[in-house]
């Protein structure tokens, strides 16, 4: 290395550790007001006239009030952050209600209106076929009562005979996501491909930290949901159609839902 590269490498190794050094909204004003400083001084040094210096005076007294309420605002906008942030910190370890953070479990001893939330395509299957899959999604939910022990289970078309009379987006939207953060866990019946809303609520699921089951072909999941499958709280059952999952549920019971 020749004495041209050598110096380059000081002068930014001397750049970078002067960055370091400046990590604070004080720390930074206070060397915009030096250098400040030393610029209205080396250009007063260089005037004759009593005025222009007078001027130059008030200029600096001016800049260096101005950056100082700069640094006090920004320096305690941090303090506030810091704050908050410790304050949130410490209102996630008393209250067991709060979301958890991404990727991480809802708190165990929270409490729940639902012991599942089980979902399944429905405006997505169509009106030929709404019958007979509604059918079975409701076989699901009682073998889940009978044989896993889940007593409290909401299920959007539990009450739904026709395919017209599912509910307005709006209003399902309200009722299921309120319906989801009182649940302890989420199911979803997903036995083929299709653009349907169940996959929305999926992802509300994850949020939340719900423990999640999902019944379905990792390949017909989108892309992101088949990298949520590796996560400690969600599992995948690989299934074909309804059918599967009612003799995975017969067989294998309330061992299925452990995580």
């Amino acid at each position: 290395m020749d004495n041209k590269q050598e110096q380059e490498q000081k002068q930014e190794e001397s750049r970078n550790s002067i960055i370091k050094v400046i990590n604070s909204p004080l720390k930074f004003g206070a060397l915009a007001l030096l250098v400040t400083e030393g610029i209205l001084l080396y250009l007063i040094t260089g005037i004759s006239n009593e005025g222009y210096k007078h001027l130059y005076i008030i200029l600096m007294i001016i800049i260096l009030i101005f950056v100082i309420i700069a640094v006090l605002y920004a320096n305690n906008k941090e303090k506030k952050e810091k704050k908050l942030e410790k304050d949130n910190e410490a209102l996630i370890d008393k209250n067991p209600n709060i979301i958890p953070k991404i990727g991480e479990s809802e708190f165990s001893q929270k409490t729940f209106k639902y012991d599942v939330f089980l979902t399944a395509p429905m405006v997505a299957i169509g009106d030929s076929r709404f019958k007979i899959f509604n059918a079975e999604i409701k076989e699901i939910q009682t073998l889940l009562q009978k044989e896993c022990g889940f007593e409290r289970i909401y299920y959007s078309g539990e009450n739904v005979n026709e395919w017209g009379e599912l509910p307005q987006s709006a209003v399902a939207l309200q009722k299921d996501i309120e319906a989801l953060k009182n649940s302890q866990y989420f199911v979803l019946i997903y036995p083929d491909h299709r653009v349907s809303s169940v996959l929305f609520e999926a992802g509300v699921a994850y949020v939340l930290g719900k423990p999640s089951f999902y019944f379905g072909k990792i390949e017909n999941f989108p892309y992101l949901m088949r990298g949520v499958t590796n996560h400690p709280h969600v599992k995948t059952y690989s299934i074909d159609n309804n059918e599967d999952v009612i003799k995975m549920i017969k067989i294998d019971k309330g061992e299925l839902f452990k995580i």
